[in-house]
């Protein structure tokens, strides 16, 4: 019989209410990412599941982290057309949340959003695009926009631009000159589903093919070991909360979504 899944993480890891989560400093079986991390454990107390978490150091940049296994945690979405602010995510008294996907400057969004098998908004055209999604199964994944089937029933899922890896490759990554905060999802040879947010600043960041290589190489090149991940939106977007570890608030005002 299938464990019925607790969610924790909402459109920005909203963690939902109730869930009797402790969160306490303990030395993971993960080994070191990058340099050093401030690896934080939580637990569920009812189904004694860990949600891996923390801040690691990349060239320079604070990356902020959330691992986590699908089986066990549903991802959600948090979307509002008028904006949403960072208190808005965090007066859901969350575990965790990040900035979702890009938008438009009416806040609608710009590319398909499912959440607890609703569709938000629909999939836009955009080639080089991917979707993180989790199916009615249960399993995540990552496919190119082409190749993705939009009549499908989904869990879950977000589209974001570029694909940074896919089946273990860094992509080919066009107009790579910019050096901005980023923000990602992907999924780990484990099968665990991975989520980072760089820190906002004006002056100095990452470019995609960086942050790819963050993304994709493995713990023994200090990274997080992803054979497949997507970029979201970034840069004064970028925002990533841990309840009561992490508070990394961006440079905007309002998104128009959380996971």
């Amino acid at each position: 019989m299938k464990q019925i899944k607790r969610s924790l993480v909402t459109v920005s890891f909203l963690a939902l209410l109730g869930l009797g989560l402790a969160i306490s400093p303990k030395k993971s079986s993960l080994e070191s990412i990058v340099q050093k991390p401030s690896q934080v454990v939580t637990r569920n107390a009812e189904t004694n599941q860990e949600l891996k978490a923390g801040v690691v150091k990349y060239q320079g940049e604070n990356i902020n982290y959330v691992i986590l296994n699908p089986d066990q945690y549903n991802l959600e979405i948090l979307q509002d057309n008028h904006g949403l602010n960072f208190n808005d995510a965090k007066k859901q008294n969350p575990l965790a949340f990040v900035n979702g996907s890009f938008f438009n400057e009416d806040f609608s969004p710009s590319g398909l959003l499912i959440s607890n098998g609703k569709r938000i908004s629909k999939k836009t055209n955009r080639s080089s695009s991917g979707v993180f999604y989790i199916d009615s199964d249960g399993e995540a994944d990552i496919k190119y926009n082409r190749s993705f089937n939009n009549d499908e029933n989904y869990q879950f899922a977000v589209q974001g631009y570029p694909v940074l890896v896919y089946n273990g490759q860094v992509q080919r990554i066009k107009n790579d000159e910019r050096k901005t905060a980023r923000t990602v999802i992907g999924i780990n040879q484990n099968k665990e589903v991975v989520i980072m947010s760089s820190d906002f600043s004006l002056f100095h960041g990452l470019s995609l093919e960086e942050t790819a290589k963050l993304m994709r190489n493995p713990r023994s090149r200090n990274g997080f070991d992803c054979y497949k991940a997507v970029n979201l939106d970034g840069g004064s977007s970028s925002q990533f909360y841990l309840k009561g570890k992490v508070e990394s608030q961006g440079g905007k005002d309002k998104i128009s979504n959380y996971i």
